[in-house]
């Protein structure tokens, strides 16, 4: 094989480099041709980096350190972890037919991972870079082109502490590396550079960081091929700082909105600005007054007073100081802590006494958020809550006095004095009545509401005489009077309740409960209610050979869930105020999909639950009921029972033929489900009915 040597193909590529690049000569005067951007770091301050190309590619300093040892004047130092600078996509930036990216480096340490100076991305990738190191350590040269990246590298490693020239050139055949004005490294490389919409940036990437760690001065990007000795004349040549006029604001933050509310705190969120060089961050306002600035799109306003509305604002602004229009949104504190104590429940008395039991009543306590309840307590201890205004102390003993205390509670835990609602009470004499008082009959809904029901019923008999009467609401105890009716509170709209009766007598024998089922009416929903209920969750199925029966978690909605539609293959098979439902009607041994949805009194749907597919058990098969004769596939003696009956696993035919050669006129033949060879049924039989 033909050996040539680094000399000489180097030799050769600046022969073929100088036949494809224009002459110096060529140039014309002024500003160079194809020079897309240029940036001589001068600027010593603030966050905006100058184009001086006349292209107006102005770029935003993100983190990156003003310094005065720059290799002519100024530079931008880079931390190595968080420092670049963003240069926004420009039509000028797309770099197709060729390209030449340099900078002057001073690295102040490099290794072996990649360093960027200058790259152009794309999304998950980039269209082309240079880099002063790469995974060998040495500085390389990229350009993304058919379909994939190309990349050409120098020889050695830059040395750290030092200035050096990287120059990275194609003119659409070659990919090139200089360094210090000197061809170092080549590559044949064919067609056009990737074009894209992302940002140009310097010292750092955000695709995947890769962030340089040292000074960057003097940077330019061509959209074409240098040739060497206009390389060397760059090299030589500081760029002349062009002043920087940018007078355009951000665009207006969208999207404000409140994303958690505490006593003292609000936090609010907004979509990204943009800006013709770069968003430098967000100011914040409180009424008319500055409450401070982020560079993220989130953060919370603090100290604030409890239970109070705000006005709350967002603008943008740039490094020139430009500043977008400000948005506003009202948004309130947490209520202030409760610390109130509930009222002192009233007119509390006993109503109903056994010799088991007593029943006490109250006036309802009031409270300045709400009374959550009532504590109810025997002889110094808690024995039982209640949100309604009865309460029933039962096993009891007979003849005995007991000390009794109510308190009313409210959500966040504050009690009311139990000292003014406490006293003595009695059961009755202890006597031998075992006697329970008749159920009692003709129990009705005679009313409701969208909280309470109305019950009445007959009176019950007794052999000495009926006390009272008790109630319940889904077999709990809610209450209990002495009259044929009463009122059920506190109940939910549009729900259905069991509600229950049963009587009492002086030696606390109780009655069998009558009950009936009533609903309250239901709910209404608020004015332009559009918000539908969540999506159940957590659907489950058991089945049988003709239906499925599905179960799922209650949804939740601003106002009320009122039911559920429960669907098959796709159509509504029916609805349910409950979270279960039974598809009947089903083919054995099918498979079917199930979903659910939550619907709420204005109509509003949730989106149907994911699709739950469940199949029927299998259809009964063969091998049951009376036969004469039986065909298994495991065979047997094939002998005829005279009268049909049960199955024998012992005289099983191993075929049909077999069967229909053993039967009789009228015999019943019975095929167990499996695997049988073909079979030709053919029958010597003159008499009919085998």
């Amino acid at each position: 094989m033909l050996q040539l040597s680094r000399a000489l193909i180097a030799a050769g590529f600046a022969c073929l480099l100088g036949a494809l690049l224009p002459s110096a000569s060529a140039l014309a005067a002024g500003s160079p041709p194809g020079l897309v951007a240029a940036y001589g770091l001068n600027e010593s301050a603030g966050s905006v980096v100058g184009d001086s190309s006349g292209r107006g590619n102005n770029g935003l300093n993100r983190n990156g350190t003003w310094t005065a040892a720059g290799k002519y004047g100024g530079a931008l130092s880079f931390n190595g972890t968080s420092s670049r600078v963003d240069i926004p996509d420009a039509p000028s930036l797309d770099l197709t037919s060729g390209m030449t990216l340099e900078a002057w480096v001073r690295p102040a340490a490099l290794g072996t991972s990649w360093k960027t100076v200058v790259m152009k991305q794309q999304p998950a990738d980039l269209t082309y870079a240079l880099y002063a190191s790469s995974n060998t350590g040495r500085p390389a040269g990229i350009v993304y082109s058919g379909g994939g990246e190309k990349q050409v590298s120098g020889p050695t490693q830059l040395a750290a502490g030092t200035w050096t020239h990287l120059a990275a050139v194609y003119n659409g055949s070659v990919l090139a590396i200089y360094r210090d004005g000197a061809l170092v490294s080549s590559s044949l490389v064919a067609g056009p550079i990737a074009t894209s919409s992302n940002a140009l940036s310097i010292g750092g990437n955000a695709l995947w960081g890769e962030w340089f760690n040292g000074l960057i001065d003097e940077v330019r990007i061509y959209s074409r091929a240098l040739t060497a000795s206009e390389i060397q004349s760059d090299l030589a040549t500081p760029v002349q700082q062009a002043p920087v006029a940018d007078t355009t604001p951000p665009s207006t933050p969208t999207g404000v909105a409140v994303t958690a509310s505490a006593a003292t705190s609000i936090s609010l969120s907004w979509n990204t600005s943009t800006d013709n060089v770069g968003v430098a961050g967000y100011g914040l306002y409180n009424g008319g007054s500055a409450a401070g600035s982020t560079l993220a799109n989130s953060d919370s306003f603090g100290s604030l007073a409890c239970g109070t509305t705000y006005s709350l604002g967002v603008d943008a602004y740039d490094g020139a100081g430009n500043r977008s229009g400000k948005t506003t949104v009202s948004a309130a504190t947490a209520a202030c802590a409760d610390i109130t104590q509930p009222t002192v429940p009233q007119n509390m008395k006993q109503s109903i006494t056994t010799q088991t039991s007593f029943t006490f009543t109250w006036s309802a306590s009031t409270d300045n958020s709400g009374v959550a309840g009532y504590a109810l307590f025997q002889d110094g201890t808690k024995v039982g809550t209640t949100t309604a205004l009865s309460y029933t102390y039962a096993n009891l003993t007979c003849g005995t006095t007991y000390t009794v205390m109510l308190e009313a509670y409210d959500a966040s835990g504050n009690y009311s004095n139990g000292l003014a609602a406490k006293g003595p009470a009695s059961t009755s004499a202890c006597t031998s009545d075992t006697t329970a008082p008749t159920s009692p009959t003709n129990l009705a809904a005679t009313s409701a509401t969208q909280t309470a029901t109305s019950l009445s019923w007959s009176p019950s008999t007794d052999n000495t005489a009926v006390t009272g009467y008790g109630l319940y609401r889904n077999d709990v105890s809610v209450g209990s009077t002495t009259a044929t009716s009463s009122t059920v509170s506190g109940l939910t709209c549009g729900t259905a309740y069991t509600l229950g009766v049963d009587a009492v007598d002086a030696a606390g024998n109780r009655s069998a409960r009558a009950t009936v089922t009533a609903s309250t009416q239901a709910c209404t929903p608020p004015p332009g209610d559009t918000q539908p209920p969540s999506t159940p969750a957590g659907l489950t199925a058991t089945r049988s050979s003709t239906s499925v029966a599905l179960s799922w978690n209650a949804s939740t909605d601003n106002v009320g869930v009122t039911g559920y539609g429960a669907y098959r293959d796709g159509a509504l098979a029916g609805s349910t105020a409950a979270t279960a439902y039974t598809v009947a009607g089903l083919a054995c041994g099918t498979s079917y999909s199930f979903a659910v949805d939550a619907f709420d009194a204005a109509g509003n749907r949730s989106a149907t639950t994911a699709t739950l597919t469940a199949a029927t058990t299998a259809c009964s098969l063969p091998g049951t009921g009376s036969a004469n004769l039986w065909v298994d596939p495991s065979g047997g003696s094939c002998i005829r029972q005279a009268t049909a009956g049960a199955w024998t696993d012992a005289q099983g035919c191993a075929s049909l033929q077999a069967a229909v050669a053993a039967c009789s006129p009228g015999d019943t033949i019975t095929v167990k489900s499996g695997s049988y060879a073909s079979q030709t049924i053919t029958s010597s039989k003159t008499a009919p009915g085998c």
